[in-house]
C-alpha cells in the first residue's frame, strides 16, 4: 500500500507549528474584536483593501456605507465596486481607518489586495525565506529567479482543488485519473483529479501557489494516484506514471513529475522512474517519514530520482525524515504553510518530506524555464552543486548514516529586483549571492516601509567589475539627477555605508546594472534595510509570576501597557525578552496566559525573533495593535534566576535503574513528560541530571508503561547542553495535548559511571552514622530534605545490610564538613544505590551541615530468604513458605493482609494484583513457623524486608498458616534459551526479563529445575542438570538465583527464586541443562510401536537402521516412558518417513538416558534412503491415561474438551485442532466416531489452566495424551480458543431439514433447524455431495443438482451452517463436517439450495395429465432411437 508522505497527528494533519495557538494563520480569516475578520495574504502592511459586506446588505445601506467609507479613504474615493458575485468595494485605508471599518456590523470581512506581480515580503513563510540564502538567519525577503513558465509539473498525489485562489487557474486536470480508472467509476462518479484528501492541494501550492510557492508560471497537472484516504496500491501509481510516459512527450513542453508519496520497496516503481528518466522527464520524490534508511523504500531508493529529505526551522533535520545515501538533497519540511483544500482560500500547516519535495520541484521548474535543455541528470547535478553545504545539524542521525547522508540544503539563487513591502528590517543581495553574479542583467528593488518612517539602507558589501557594473541608491525609481543618492562600483569588500530616504520618504530604490559578460569572481553586493528606525525601544515588564524573573510579558507603546499574543511564541522570543530585562541565564517561553490574563490592548502578535535582537520591538511582528488574539493567549517567560529550584527527576518502570519512564516533580507532585518532539537531546539532559555520564537513548509511546496523574511537560526541545530538564524549552507546566500512551522514557548508559561510594560516619556501631557519599574523589554529606525510610533502605542495602533501616535527620550523628553533595533525595526504596535515586544534582543544595542525614541499619548480613507457594491449584497460589537456614517453614496469618501478599507475589515474579488468605486456606503446613506479625507496607523487595517478630518467634499453630493468590494474567512466561551447547538441546540456561537476556545461578540447581527448563523448551525429558558454567560463562545480568523448582511447574519463572536480579553469584556459576531431544513413534498400530522419528532444529526426521539393535531400541523405549522393549524394527517396517534422515550408525550401549546421547555420525550425516528407516516395538508402560470430559454442550456427546492432569481439570487450546484430534477424544470417551472438531470456544470459555496446546493427533491414538503436544500447561492461548468436539452418538437427534421457495416440493432453499430455530445454509463449498445428503435425508430417491447464490430467494434469520463438506454417504446433513452452528462469514445472498429427484410425484403428474404423458413418450422414443444409432452392427 502506498501513502502520502506528510505527517499527521491524532489522525489529522498538523495545522500549526510547534508553540503556536490553534487559531488560523496566513491565508485564513482572522476574527476581529467584534467578530469581523481581516484576511492577511501577506504580513506586510499595504494600502489597498477589499471590504466585503454581508450578503443581505440592501442597496440603500450600501450607498450609505460607500459615502461613509470614502471619508476614511486616504485618497477620498472608492476605487472599485463589485456587486454581482459579492457586495464589495476596494479603497485605500490607513491602519486607523482599517480598524474603524472592521467594527462596522455590515462588514463580513476585509482582506488585503495583493499585487499581480510582486514578491513575498514582510513576514513570508519560513520555507521560502530559507532557501534563497546561505545563512540560517532569516532576512524576511524572497524573490524568485523565474516563474517556471512553460514547464508542466505533474502532481502525482491525491488531486488538486482547482478552484483554490492559490493556483490562479494554472491547476488543471491532467486528462487521466488513475484512481477513477482503478475503481472503474462511471463518468458521474469520477473525480477527474479533484482533491478529496487535501494532501495534493497542499503539495501543489508549495510548488506553484501564488503565496506559498514560487513557480507561478508553471502549469500544475493533477494526476490523481492516491485516494481520498491518501493511499492506493502501487499498481495505481504505476498506471499514473505510465500515463505520463505516454502523453507528456506529446505536449512538447518541459515536464517534471513531483511525487510526495512512498511506501515499501517496489522494483516496478523504481523501473518506472528510470523509464521517465530516459524520456528526459525528471522525477522528484519524497524520502519518507520513518526516520530510517530511504534506500528501503520506493520510489525514494531509485538512483534515477531526485530524492528529497526534510529539515526544520533552525537548520535541524525534520524529526521523522528518512536519511542515507539515497537522499539527493534536503529541503524545508516541518510546519510548512500551504493551501488547504476545504475552501478556496484556506491554508494549513503540514509536516513531512511530502512538503519538502514540491519546494524542490518548483526550483527545478524555474531552472528548466531558464535552461530548457537541462536533462534530468544535469538538473540533478545543478541542484546538488548549488546547494548550501554543511548547514544542517546531523547530531541526531545514527552515527553510521552521518557521513553517507548528503548535508546539502536546497538553494535558489538571489532574485533580480522586486518590490519589498516590509515592516522592521531585512536585506537584499545581488542574484546568486554570495556566488558570482550573472552577466548582462538590470535589476531594480523598491523598498517600501511605513508612511511616517524614513527607510534606511545599509550597504555592507560591494564586489563589482568597474566601471561597467554599478550599484545605485535612489530616492525615486528614475535614479538620476537629484534622485541619485549614491553610485558604487569596484571591489570595495566589507563596508558600512548608510543611506536614509530624504524628507522622511517611505521608499528607497536600489538599481543594479551589470553590463559585463564575464564577471569573474565578483560576487555583487549585500545590503540591509530598516523601515522603523526612529522608534525608541519599547519598555517591557513581567507581571503575575512567582518571582521577579517570571511572568506575563507586557510592553509599553504610546504610554500604554499591553500584552503580547503567544502566536509563534518560542525560545527565541523569550531569549530577547530576558536579555532586554537584564537576565543573562536561560529563558523559557510560556503560552496560554499561564501567568494570568492581562487587560487592555494586545500590542504585539506573530512575534518572530531570531534570538539576537537587543529588544523585543526589533523583532518582526504584525504591527502595533494588529492582533487576532484574546487575553487567554497572553505570552509569558521565565528567565534564568538563582531563585528557581531544579525540578527533580526519576525513572520509573524500567528493567534497570538507568532506564524507565521519565517523571518530573513540580509543586511536590510527580507527573510524566509527553513524547512530542522527544529526542536524543532531551534524553541526554535527563541522563546528565540523574548523574549518568554515558550515552542516552530516547523512547516514546509509553515504552516503559503508562504513568498516571498529571502530564507536566510537553513539546520539550532541549539542545542537549542544559543542566536540567526544566531548563529546556517546553509548553509550560501542565500544558499539553497528550495522553499517557505518549509518555516519554530514556535508557541511560551507566557503564562508565561507577556507583558513588557511601560510608557511615559518627555512629556508635559500623551500621549507623552520618551518610557520606564520594563524588569526583571528594567525600561529602547528604541533606535531610525529604529523607525517609525509603532513602535509608537504599543506603543500608548498598552498604550490604539487609535488615531494617531507620532514617535520621538534623545531624544527629554530628555535622559533617566539605560539600553537601546530595539534596532532595527521593528514593522509591528499590534502587540498588543512593545515586540511582532522584535528587537535585551533584552539589545543588540549599542546606547547612546541621541538616546532614543519617541512618541506622539492621546488621544481619543475611541473604534474601527464598519463598515458595505450596498446595494451591495453580503455580500462582498456595500456602506461603519461606526458607531460613536451609529449612522451609510457614508464615502465621496474624496481621496478614494485601500489603504482605503484594510483597510475596512481587518477590516470586508475579506482577498482577494479589489476594491474601489466612486460616490455612491451602492446607496446613508442617515443621517450623518462621514468621509472625508480618507488617509490610507493600513496597518492600522481599518478605524478609518487612517488619516481623523475628525468625521462629510466634504464638501460632499451622491452622493459621498464611497464603496468597497472585494474578498472573499480565505476566508473560519469561522466555528461555540454551546457549553454548554442542546441540540445540543442551547449553547454558538463559532467561529473558524485560527484553534483556541473562543467566541463572547454579545455587540449589538440580534435576527438578532442569526438568522444568526442558519441558518449557518443548523437550520431553531431561538428561541432567549442569553447574559451574559447563557450557561457558555468560555475560550481562544474572537474573535468577536459588531456583527451587518441584519439577511440575510449567515454566522456570514459576519456580521459587530470590527475585529478578537478586543474587550473590558470578558467571562462573552459571547453570546449564542437557535435555532429551524429542522422539516419537509414527505409523505403528499402537502408540508403543512405530517408526522412530527425532526432532532437530524444530524439524522432524527419521533414523537410519544401520547398526540398529536392541540396545538402541531400549534407549528409545525408556526415553518415551515405556518400561521395556519387545523388539527392534528395520527396513521401514512401519512405512517410509519423509524429510531429513537425522541419525545414522547409532550405537547405544543401552544405558544412555536419551537417543541423542548415543554415538552416531552426526546430525544429518548419513548414507541411507528411506527404505531403511528404523523402528521399535515397546512394552507399554503403566502410565495412566489422562481423563477427559465434555462440558457446555447441548448433549452429552458434545462440548468443550477438558482434561485432568495432576488432579486438576483444564482445557485444550484449538491451535492445529482438527478432525483427527476430535476422533481420538470421541474414541477415548466411548463414542464410535466424531462428527466434527470445534474451535473458538463454541461451547463457552473454560476457566483455570489450559493444559494442552498444539495437539497433533494422527487419529489412531487410544487417548488424547498419547498425541504429540507442547507439554502440560505450556500454552500461548486464551480461553477464547478452547477446543471442543461433537461425537457420533445414537442419542444425538438429527437436525431437521426443509426446502423453501421452490416451484415444487422437491426443490428450494435448504433450511435447517437447530435449537428449535430455523436457519439457512451458506453455499461455500456447496456441491452435489452436499445436495445428495439433503435429498436422501428428506426421503427423495435422487438428486438433480446443487443450487447456489440464493437461487430460490434469500432467507432470513440465522445462517446455521457454512463450509459444509459432505462425502455424500452421510445419513443427515448435520453429520457432515462444517464450521459449527452459526459460525460463518456469509450473507443470505449466498443461501444454498437443491433440486431433488421425486419419481413418485412425477409418475402421479404423468397419470393425471394425458398430453404430458404423450409428450414424454415421444421424447422417450427419440432418445431410444438416438441410442440405437450410436451402436451400429459390427462386422464379423
Amino acid at each position: 500500500m502506498l501513502v502520502g508522505d506528510s505527517d499527521v497527528r491524532d489522525g489529522k494533519p498538523s495545522t500549526r507549528p510547534p508553540g503556536s495557538s490553534d487559531r488560523s494563520h496566513d491565508g485564513e480569516l482572522y476574527g476581529g474584536p467584534v467578530g469581523r475578520a481581516l484576511r492577511h495574504l501577506h504580513r506586510a502592511l499595504i494600502e489597498n483593501y477589499v471590504v466585503v459586506l454581508r450578503r443581505n446588505t440592501t442597496t440603500e445601506t450600501l450607498r450609505r456605507l460607500l459615502s461613509k467609507a470614502s471619508k476614511h479613504s486616504d485618497d477620498a474615493k472608492v476605487h472599485r465596486y463589485v456587486g454581482t458575485v459579492a457586495k464589495a468595494f476596494t479603497l485605500q485605508l490607513s491602519p486607523y481607518s482599517l480598524e474603524v471599518l472592521r467594527r462596522w456590523p455590515e462588514v463580513d470581512y476585509i482582506e488585503e489586495e495583493h499585487m499581480a506581480y510582486g514578491t513575498q515580503s514582510g513576514q513570508i513563510p519560513w520555507h521560502l525565506d530559507r532557501i534563497d540564502q546561505r545563512s540560517r538567519t532569516p532576512n524576511y525577503f524572497y524573490q524568485p529567479i523565474a516563474t517556471g513558465a512553460g514547464v508542466d509539473v505533474y502532481i502525482v498525489d491525491t488531486g488538486i482543488n482547482y478552484y483554490h485562489e492559490e493556483f490562479e487557474n494554472r491547476a488543471i486536470y491532467a486528462g487521466y485519473d488513475a484512481v477513477d480508472a482503478y475503481r472503474n467509476l462511471s463518468r458521474s462518479d469520477q473525480r477527474r483529479g479533484l482533491d478529496c484528501d487535501g494532501h495534493g492541494t497542499h503539495v501543489a501550492s508549495l510548488c506553484g501557489g501564488k503565496t506559498y510557492g514560487s513557480a507561478k508560471g508553471a502549469t500544475l497537472l493533477s494526476l490523481r494516484a492516491l485516494d481520498c484516504a491518501g493511499s492506493a496500491p502501487y499498481s495505481v501509481v504505476l498506471d499514473a506514471l505510465d500515463y505520463v510516459a505516454r502523453t507528456a512527450p506529446q505536449r512538447g513542453r518541459n515536464t517534471i513529475v513531483s511525487m510526495s508519496l512512498g511506501g515499501g520497496y517496489f522494483q516496478s516503481i523504481n523501473d518506472a522512474v528510470q523509464i521517465l528518466y530516459s524520456l528526459d522527464i525528471p522525477v522528484i520524490v519524497a524520502a519518507g517519514n520513518d526516520w530510517s534508511d530511504a534506500c528501503s523504500q520506493s520510489p525514494a531508493s531509485s538512483p534515477y530520482a531526485i530524492t528529497v529529505g526534510g529539515t526544520r526551522s533552525g537548520d535541524g533535520l525534520y524529526v521523522n525524515t528518512n536519511y542515507g545515501s539515497c537522499v539527493t538533497i534536503l529541503s524545508p519540511g516541518q510546519s510548512v504553510l500551504g493551501a488547504d483544500y476545504t475552501c478556496n482560500n484556506c491554508s494549513k500547516y503540514l509536516s513531512g518530506t511530502s512538503m519538502a519535495t514540491p519546494i524542490v520541484s518548483r526550483v527545478a521548474a524555474m531552472l528548466l524555464q531558464r535552461e530548457p535543455s537541462l536533462t534530468p541528470a544535469a538538473l540533478k547535478a545543478k541542484l546538488v552543486a548549488t546547494a548550501t553545504v554543511g548547514a544542517i545539524d546531523f547530531s541526531g542521525l545514527p552515527v553510521q548514516y552521518r557521513n553517507v547522508t548528503p548535508n546539502k540544503l536546497l538553494y535558489t539563487p538571489g532574485s533580480c529586483g522586486g518590490v519589498v513591502n516590509a515592516l522592521g528590517k531585512g536585506y537584499i543581495s545581488s542574484p546568486n549571492s554570495p556566488d558570482p553574479y550573472p552577466g548582462n542583467i538590470s535589476c531594480l528593488w523598491t523598498i517600501t516601509g511605513v508612511s511616517t518612517e524614513p527607510v534606511q539602507l545599509n550597504v555592507t558589501f560591494v564586489s563589482l567589475e568597474a566601471p561597467s557594473d554599478t550599484l545605485k541608491v535612489c530616492s525615486q525609481p528614475s535614479c538620476s539627477g537629484s534622485n541619485l543618492l549614491a553610485t558604487l562600483s569596484g571591489n570595495l569588500g566589507n563596508i558600512n555605508l548608510l543611506y536614509i530616504a530624504p524628507d522622511n520618504r517611505s521608499s528607497l530604490w536600489v538599481s543594479l546594472q551589470i553590463n559585463s559578460t564575464n564577471t569573474g569572481n565578483r560576487t555583487g553586493f549585500q545590503a540591509s534595510f530598516i523601515t522603523d528606525s526612529g522608534q525608541p525601544v519599547a519598555p517591557l515588564h513581567l507581571v503575575g509570576g512567582s518571582t521577579p524573573s517570571s511572568g506575563r510579558v507586557e510592553v509599553q507603546y504610546s504610554g500604554v501597557w499591553g500584552t503580547v499574543c503567544d502566536d509563534y511564541w518560542d525560545i527565541n522570543d523569550a531569549t530577547v525578552v530576558c536579555r532586554q530585562l537584564g537576565y543573562n541565564g536561560t529563558a523559557r517561553p510560556f503560552t496560554n496566559a499561564v501567568f494570568g490574563q492581562g487587560t487592555g490592548p494586545i500590542w504585539m502578535d506573530d512575534v518572530l525573533c531570531a534570538g539576537s535582537e537587543s529588544s523585543l520591538d526589533q523583532c518582526p511582528f504584525n504591527g502595533w495593535g494588529i492582533s487576532n488574539c484574546l487575553h487567554s493567549d497572553d505570552a509569558g517567560v521565565v528567565c534564568g534566576d538563582t531563585v528557581q529550584p531544579v525540578a527533580p527527576l526519576r525513572l520509573v518502570g524500567g528493567p534497570t535503574p538507568s532506564s524507565g519512564r521519565v517523571e518530573v516533580q513540580y509543586h511536590g507532585v510527580w507527573g510524566t513528560v509527553c513524547d512530542d518532539y522527544w529526542d536524543i537531546n532531551d534524553a541526554t539532559v535527563v541522563c546528565r541530571q540523574l548523574g549518568f555520564n554515558g550515552t542516552a537513548r530516547s523512547f516514546g509511546s509509553a515504552q516503559f508503561g503508562q504513568g498516571t496523574g498529571i502530564i507536566w511537560m510537553d513539546n520539550v526541545a532541549c539542545v542537549g547542553s542544559e543542566s536540567s530538564l526544566d531548563r529546556c524549552p517546553f509548553n509550560g507546566w501542565g500544558i499539553h495535548d497528550c495522553s499517557h500512551s505518549e509518555d516519554a522514557g530514556v535508557v541511560c548508559q551507566d557503564l562508565v559511571q561507577p556507583v558513588a561510594p557511601l560510608r557511615l560516619v559518627g555512629g556508635s556501631t559500623p551500621s549507623s552514622g552520618r551518610v557520606e557519599v564520594q563524588y569526583s574523589g571528594v567525600w561529602g554529606t547528604v541533606c535531610d530534605d525529604y529523607w525517609d525510610i525509603n532513602d535509608a533502605t537504599v543506603v543500608c542495602r548498598q552498604l550490604g545490610y539487609n535488615g531494617t533501616a531507620r532514617p535520621f535527620t538534623n545531624a544527629v550523628f554530628g555535622q559533617g564538613t566539605g560539600p553537601i553533595w546530595m539534596d532532595d533525595v527521593l528514593c522509591a526504596g528499590s534502587e540498588s544505590s543512593l545515586d540511582q535515586c532522584p535528587f537535585n544534582g551533584w552539589g545543588i543544595s540549599n542546606c547547612l551541615h546541621s541538616d546532614d542525614a543519617g541512618v541506622v541499619c539492621g546488621d544481619t548480613m543475611e541473604p534474601v530468604a527464598p519463598l515458595r507457594l505450596v498446595g494451591g491449584p495453580t503455580p500462582s497460589s498456595g500456602r506461603v513458605e519461606v526458607q531460613y537456614h536451609g529449612l522451609w517453614g510457614t508464615v502465621c496469618d496474624d496481621y496478614w493482609d494485601i500489603n504482605d501478599a503484594t510483597v510475596v507475589c512481587r518477590q516470586l515474579g508475579f506482577n498482577g494484583t494479589a489476594r491474601s488468605f489466612g486460616s490455612a486456606q491451602f492446607g496446613q503446613g508442617t515443621g517450623i513457623i518462621w514468621m509472625d506479625n508480618v507488617a509490610c507496607v507493600g513496597s518492600e523487595s522481599s518478605l524478609d524486608r518487612c517488619p516481623f517478630n523475628g525468625w521462629g518467634i510466634h504464638d501460632c499453630s499451622h491452622s493459621e498458616d498464611a497464603g496468597v493468590v497472585c494474578q498472573d494474567l499480565v505476566q508473560p512466561v519469561a522466555p528461555l534459551r540454551l546457549v553454548g551447547g554442542s546441540t540445540p538441546s543442551s547449553g547454558r540456561v538463559e532467561v529473558q526479563y524485560y527484553g534483556v537476556w541473562g543467566t541463572v545461578c547454579h545455587d540449589s540447581w538440580n534435576i527438578n529445575d532442569a526438568n522444568v527448563v526442558c519441558r518449557q523448551l518443548g523437550y520431553n525429558g531431561t538428561v541432567r542438570a549442569s553447574t559451574n558454567a559447563e557450557f561457558g560463562q555468560g555475560t550481562g545480568p544474572i537474573w535468577m538465583d536459588n531456583v527451587a523448582c518441584v519439577g511440575s511447574e510449567s515454566s522456570l519463572d514459576r519456580c521459587p527464586f530470590n527475585g529478578w536480579g537478586i543474587h550473590n553469584c558470578l558467571h562462573s556459576l552459571d547453570a546449564s541443562v542437557v535435555c532429551r531431544v524429542p522422539l516419537r513413534l509414527v505409523g505403528g498400530p499402537t502408540p508403543s510401536s512405530g517408526r522412530v522419528e527425532v526432532q532437530y532444529n524444530g524439524e522432524w526426521g527419521t533414523v537410519c537402521d544401520d547398526d540398529w539393535d536392541i540396545n538402541d531400541a531400549n534407549v528409545v523405549c525408556r526415553q518415551l516412558g515405556y518400561n521395556g522393549t519387545v523388539r527392534t524394527s528395520t527396513n521401514a517396517e512401519f512405512g517410509e518417513g519423509t524429510g531429513p534422515i537425522w541419525m545414522d550408525n547409532v550405537t547405544c550401549t543401552g544405558t544412555e538416558p536419551s537417543l541423542d546421547q548415543c554415538p552416531f555420525n552426526g546430525w544429518g550425516i548419513q548414507n541411507c534412503v528411506f527404505g531403511h528407516d528404523a523402528g521399535v516395538v515397546c512394552r507399554d508402560s503403566v502410565q495412566p491415561i489422562a481423563p477427559l470430559r465434555l462440558v457446555g454442550g447441548s448433549t452429552p456427546s458434545s462440548g468443550r474438551v477438558e482434561v485432568q492432569y495432576s488432579g486438576v481439570w483444564g482445557t485444550v487450546c484449538d491451535d492445529y485442532w482438527d478432525i483427527n484430534d476430535a476422533t481420538v477424544v470421541c474414541r477415548q470417551l466411548g463414542y464410535n466416531g466424531a462428527f466434527r472438531a470445534s474451535t473458538n470456544a463454541e461451547f463457552g470459555q473454560g476457566t483455570g489452566i489450559i493444559w494442552m496446546d498444539n495437539v497433533t493427533c494422527a487419529s489412531s491414538e487410544s487417548s488424547l495424551d498419547q498425541c504429540p503436544f507442547n507439554g502440560w500447561g505450556i500454552s500461548n492461548c486464551w480461553h477464547s480458543e478452547d477446543a471442543g468436539v461433537v461425537c457420533r452418538d445414537s442419542v444425538q437427534p438429527v437436525a431437521p431439514l426443509r426446502l423453501v421457495g421452490g416451484s415444487i416440493p422437491s426443490s428450494g432453499r435448504v433450511e435447517v433447524q437447530y435449537s428449535g430455530v430455523w436457519g439457512t445454509v451458506c453455499d461455500d463449498y456447496w456441491d452435489i455431495n452436499d445436495a445428495t445428503v439433503v435429498c436422501r435425508q428428506l426421503g427423495y430417491n435422487g438428486t438433480v443438482r446443487a443450487s447456489t447464490n440464493a437461487e430460490f430467494g434469500q432467507g432470513t434469520g440465522t445462517i446455521w451452517m457454512d463450509n459444509v463438506l459432505c462425502a455424500g454417504s452421510e445419513s443427515s446433513l448435520s453429520q457432515c463436517p462444517f464450521n459449527g452452528w452459526g459460525i460463518h462469514d456469509c450473507l443470505h445472498s449466498e443461501d444454498a439450495g437443491v433440486v431433488c429427484r421425486d419419481l413418485a410425484t412425477l409418475i402421479s403428474m404423468v397419470k393425471q395429465n394425458p398430453p404430458l404423458r404423450n409428450t414424454m413418450m415421444r421424447q422417450f422414443m427419440k432418445l431410444l432411437m438416438k441410442k440405437v444409432s450410436l451402436f451400429p452392427p459390427r462386422s464379423r
